[in-house]
């Protein structure tokens, strides 16, 4: 059932079973941030279903995830989500018992959504949720509101034992509902979890910036962290406290301390600015055509036609490729070497690794960190 997840629910349904397919579009690893971004046809009416997750880390004052959950298709779209247990708090939004509206669609015999005890307020203003996991462990859910966003809670199927010792356990099902005939809806969250009493979190909240653009500002114990997130690689642009903030890039992260930028992250753009921090790279991105692909004695390579990054640094980068399918693969790059056939990008080394697969076109987006 797609409701037991941590997914967007589309007009009530479940996703469907196969021919969902998938497609890798971001994949970043630095020190402080690591960025994926991945879509896939599980629904048929959808026009877009992809999310985007951006871990921003502060070392030993903690780290937190931002969730971008963009979902088109259908009328009601219902992002979903679950804690660890039944003990939370809720701030920032008032909860009543809900409607006569959300029993009629909950009971209706397309709706696969059962929630006992359902709750409902307004999810336009920023307001978060937290769990006491044990007596030492806490675990919180925010966002930054969303015009015209619901927010329903209730009790919902929480068994998690594959023996079935807790068959009729229930957890509390948070939804954050977006009903739009048209268009995306787009939902973001911040997640964090750890010692209680020391989450970094302090709060989330959005700013205004053009097109699809998500920018998203996160204050923590050290200060305010900028954070982007756009599908196409364009300028975007966001006035903040600390100035104005530009970027073209797909995912970038500006990171704050004591008034002044810190750190930072770019990738799949030219460039990312705030204040006096400023990163760039010469490309966004760098692309060709695949050759041919080889395998044999435990290794595995892509054969790459194009302009291609100096060999040293793209150890360790991801290689996308697209395939006769259409579906864009995201494959580690463990070894390149170059020779009379093109530029040899090993996927698989000494029997550690992926098989390369047949593929048509190649792309490395570019990562800079600071």
């Amino acid at each position: 059932r797609t409701f037991a997840h941590n997914l967007v629910v589309i007009d009530g349904q479940n996703q469907q079973n196969r021919g969902r397919g998938g497609s890798f579009h971001l994949f970043a690893t630095g020190e402080r941030v690591r960025v994926m971004e991945a879509s896939s046809n599980a629904y048929p009416e959808a026009s877009m279903y992809r999310r985007t997750c951006i871990q921003v880390d502060h070392g030993e004052n903690g780290s937190y995830l931002v969730d971008v959950f963009r979902a088109g298709g259908g009328t009601v779209r219902d992002y979903v989500f679950h804690g660890p247990g039944q003990d939370c708090r809720v701030e920032g939004v008032d909860l009543e018992p809900a409607d006569d509206a959300w029993q009629a669609y909950a009971s209706r015999p397309d709706v696969d959504m059962e929630l006992d005890n359902p709750q409902a307020g307004s999810g336009e203003q920023p307001w978060h949720i937290s769990w006491d996991v044990d007596d030492e462990y806490a675990f919180s859910a925010w966002s930054p509101g969303a015009p015209g966003e619901r927010i329903i809670l209730g009790d919902g199927w929480g068994q998690r034992d594959h023996r079935n010792t807790d068959r009729g356990a229930v957890l509390p099902y948070i939804l954050r509902r977006q009903e739009d005939p048209e268009g995306t809806s787009t939902f973001v969250s911040v997640f964090e979890s750890g010692p209680k009493g020391e989450g970094i979190v302090r709060g989330v909240r959005s700013l205004a910036a053009a097109g699809d653009a998500v920018v998203l500002a996160v204050e923590t114990r050290d200060g305010v962290d900028f954070i982007v997130s756009q599908l196409d690689q364009t300028d975007a642009a966001a006035e903040t406290d600390l100035g104005r903030l530009a970027t073209d890039a797909r995912a970038a992260v500006v990171m704050t301390r004591g008034g002044a930028p810190t750190d930072g992250c770019l990738v799949g753009g030219t460039h990312v600015s705030l204040n006096s921090l400023m990163l760039s790279a010469p490309r966004a991105s760098y692309s060709g055509a695949v050759s041919d692909v080889a395998s044999g004695n435990g290794a595995s390579c892509f054969i790459l036609d194009g302009d291609l990054l100096d060999a040293d640094t793209l150890v360790g980068e991801t290689l996308f490729v697209v395939g006769d399918d259409g579906i864009q693969r995201g494959y580690p790059i463990r070894s390149v070497r170059e020779d009379q056939d093109g530029v040899r990008v090993y996927t698989k080394c000494d029997y550690v690794g992926f098989e390369a697969r047949p593929a048509k076109t190649w792309e490395i987006q570019s990562t800079v960190e600071s």
